[in-house]
């Protein structure tokens, strides 16, 4: 026994010498670098690629099994350029011989040094890597075979990559991002027990122009027989700069407790998700499915209170506000919902300041950039967020210097938005309307508006608005109608000061094109109807105008205007068509306390004229002092022409021609009247005479 003890010891040293010599003189005899035109052949027949091995081949045996390749070039797919796909500086890769011979392979460090990588896709949708997969997925081991097991079982030291770039330019969306200067340190990697995992690098995007550094930390855990893997305290930070951000670079925090991913079953849950970014936090907890084939995730939103003023403030937008109290607070909540293509915010609740919003917004389609949202609010008042003095300067604004406001018809090309409003109590230019409904559909330049409905100063408001890109300018057209509208209360809210009181209703419907607020009313042709009651025009005094009138035909000292120039009224109405900007209203009706006017007129909105010629009948005579003849006009008609701009009016009144007709009517009435009593006279003489001749006869 002792003898074939020794025999096998001698046999089993023999070995281990062989194995030794072996490791020791292979590397002396056989150099790898003669192998390269093989391995760069072999290559080109399964690829139809071309490796070109510049560098030099190294290979170690004992005690790691190792090879170390130097600059190494692969080239890119037909069609793709004369850059290559793939280019390293060095490679190495180890393993430990001897572990081999059991069913715990262990791995050394594996490290790659300056690999630049080129991905593209053509105008035509496909990528320059395409071929590399033709050959298909490899089969996976069924059961819980050997292969399983030993995939399970291997250990490796440490993973380096140092130096990475990545390329990716997409011919069909025309973006071209670079991930540059790329270092990932990942420490002892064995299945189920968790190791360290680190990595920095850079990304540039080209147009528009972003900048941005990241750093990844976290612990990972793999269990690669079962296709699970956790990622626990995991931190992301990223420190960027460019377009549309502000010149300080902007820092983004993501910090996250655990991340488990199952690649059989396409799920994942994210716990505890904490972002930062310029000084608003926001917290998640985040679950997916499907992701092998339909991705969909879900889960919960929370932006705690944050002071939106804050925000502006680190983006270098300082803002100063009508209200100083506003801007100071906003928070949301909201649940998650995501697809490959469309993303939502659904049960969304958020605060800004005093106003409550609630309702849904959503991306249905990121190909088209497409924003759908219902909303609500409970109340906004939008003053308070006007910049400071700016409410009181827009009332101060002469009419004629918003003519020259462009009309911004190019910002509609790019809107893709469908939605609707709904906002309790409203408040703009200290305009105030209730049950504020508003819908929107913008896509390819054109915005429809509709519905739109307000309850406003006692009234109500309902229409649809439709603006259209059109060259510089815009196309708009509308329809829309007030009904019962208390007008005093809203002109004084909307320019300052009272031009029409009474209650309204009206319908309008327009259509014009242009680039400034001016050259579109020059363009304005439509239909008006309106009906006015119980009300007044301010500016001008019909009756004093009469009373004026009176005075200077008599030659008399012309009286001192007693109290405001206004003219009350019952009612008034009218309909009429715009043509060029320029309304004419052919059937104008008026019944004031003291006559009744008819008439027609025009009202050039584009130069702001009033002109009118108007019948007016008079039905009373006011109590004038010293005016007592004038009570003779009761009953009599006197024309009147009205002519000014929309802020001030005078009257005409054509009471010259009233006098004179009256004497002329009164003229005309006496010589009726003496032709009637000549003819009683001469019919009675005549009688007399043929009585008389007529007893003489007998």
């Amino acid at each position: 026994m002792k003898k074939a003890l020794k025999i096998f010891g001698i046999v089993i040293g023999v070995i281990i010498v062989l194995i030794i010599a072996a490791v020791l003189i292979i590397p002396q005899v056989i150099d790898p670098n003669d192998y390269r035109d093989d391995i760069e052949a072999a290559v080109a027949d399964n690829t139809d690629r071309t490796l070109a091995i510049k560098g030099d081949i190294e290979l170690s045996l004992f005690p790691w099994l190792g090879v170390v390749v130097g600059q190494t070039t692969l080239s890119n797919a037909p069609g793709f350029g004369p850059e290559p796909f793939a280019t390293i500086d060095n490679m190495e890769v180890r393993v430990r011989l001897l572990s081999l011979l059991g069913d715990h392979p262990e791995v050394g460090t594996l490290k790659l040094q300056g690999l630049e990588l080129n991905l593209a896709r053509n105008a035509q949708g496909k990528t320059n890597w395409q071929d590399l997969l033709a050959g298909g997925q490899p089969k996976s081991a069924g059961g819980n075979g050997a292969g399983q097991r030993r995939l399970g079982n291997i250990t490796v030291d440490s993973i380096e990559l140092r130096g990475a770039t990545i390329n990716w330019r997409d011919a069909m969306t025309d973006e071209h991002y670079r991930v540059r200067d790329a270092n990932v340190t990942i420490g002892q990697v064995h299945a189920g027990e968790a190791f360290p995992l680190k990595m920095n690098f850079a990304v540039d995007r080209i147009r528009p122009v972003l900048h941005a550094n990241v750093g990844i930390k976290t612990t990972a855990t793999l269990y690669p027989d079962s296709g699970q893997y956790n990622l626990t305290d995991g931190m992301i930070e990223v420190a960027a700069r460019g377009a549309n951000l502000p010149a300080q670079p902007t820092h983004v925090k993501a910090n996250w407790q655990s991340l488990q991913l199952d690649q059989r079953a396409g799920t994942f849950q994210l716990k505890d998700l904490k972002l930062n970014a310029l000084g608003v936090q926001a917290h998640a907890v985040l679950q997916g499915s499907g992701l092998n084939d339909q991705p969909k995730i879900t889960g919960i939103l929370v932006v705690p209170e944050f002071s939106p003023r804050k925000v502006l403030a680190t983006m270098g937008r300082e803002v100063q506000p009508e209200d100083s109290t506003v801007l100071r607070h906003a928070s949301l909540s909201a649940d998650i919902e995501a697809t490959r293509g469309s993303a939502a915010l659904n049960n969304l609740n958020a605060t800004l300041d005093d106003t409550h919003f609630s309702g849904r917004l959503a991306m249905p389609d990121f190909d088209t950039h497409a924003l759908a949202f219902t909303l609500t609010a409970d109340r906004f008042n939008a003053d308070r967020y006007l910049p400071a003095g700016k409410e009181h300067a827009a009332k101060q604004i002469p009419i004629s210097a918003l003519d020259n406001i462009r009309l911004p018809g190019d910002r509609l090309r790019g809107l893709n938005l469908h939605g609707k409003l709904t906002i309790g109590t409203f408040k703009l230019l200290d305009m105030t309307a209730n049950d504020v409904t508003l819908g929107v559909d913008a896509v390819k330049g054109t915005v429809h508006l509709k519905p739109l409905t307000a309850s406003l100063y006692g009234g109500t408001y309902s229409g649809e608005v439709t603006a259209a890109a059109a060259g510089k300018g815009l196309k708009l057209s509308a329809n829309q109608q007030l009904t019962n509208i208390h007008f005093s209360p809203l002109l004084q809210d909307l320019l300052g000061k009272k031009l029409l009181s009474g209650t309204a209703s009206m319908n309008i419907a327009f259509n014009g094109q242009g680039e400034t607020v001016g050259a579109l009313k020059q363009t304005l042709d439509g239909k008006v109807g309106f009906k006015v009651q119980h009300g007044a025009v301010e500016g001008v005094d019909l009756w004093s105008a009469i009373d004026r009138a009176y005075a200077l035909l008599k030659k008399q000292e012309p009286p001192k205007q007693a109290g405001p120039r206004r003219t009350e009224f019952v009612a008034l109405s009218g309909s009429g068509v715009i043509q060029n900007g320029v309304l004419h209203n052919k059937d104008f009706e008026a019944r004031l306390p003291f006559m009744r006017l008819n008439g027609h007129g025009t009202i050039d909105l584009v130069q702001r004229d009033v002109e009118y010629d108007l019948q007016a009948k008079i039905v009373k005579v006011p109590d004038v002092k010293a005016r007592g003849e004038l009570q003779k006009l009761k009953g009599r008609t006197i024309p009147i022409h009205i002519q000014g701009d929309f802020a001030s009016l005078d009257a005409f009144p054509a009471l010259r021609d009233a006098f004179e007709s009256r004497l002329k009517e009164k003229a005309r009435s006496r010589i009726e009247e003496k032709k009637d009593e000549l003819k009683d006279k001469l019919q009675d003489r005549l009688k007399g005479l043929f009585n008389s001749g007529g007893d003489d006869g007998g």
